[in-house]
């Protein structure tokens, strides 16, 4: 059995055409993916606090957790701080 040796190549596609002559013969898979910027980020962690803002606790239950009110409070500080309204 032969084996496969592997090579990673990363880049954008003009830098990928800078070296095709390196890829000759191979046999190439080629995967796309837009790097997340800090906007992306937030706009995604913005659009889960709204969708938890919907969501309905379970009437008459209480949790389990005694500091569950704190670890929430903690938590929506940490995202003020960066600038999230919640």
């Amino acid at each position: 059995m032969a084996k496969i040796r592997e090579r990673v190549f990363e880049g954008t596609w003009e830098e990928m055409i800078q070296h095709k002559a390196e890829f000759e013969g191979l046999r190439l898979r080629l995967i796309g993916y837009q790097e997340e910027t800090p906007e992306m980020l937030d706009k995604a962690l913005a659009e889960l606090l709204a969708e938890a803002d919907t969501l309905q606790p379970e009437s008459g239950r209480k949790s389990a957790d005694p500091c569950s009110a704190a670890v929430s409070e903690i938590i929506a500080e940490k995202y003020r701080k960066q600038g999230f309204q919640i």
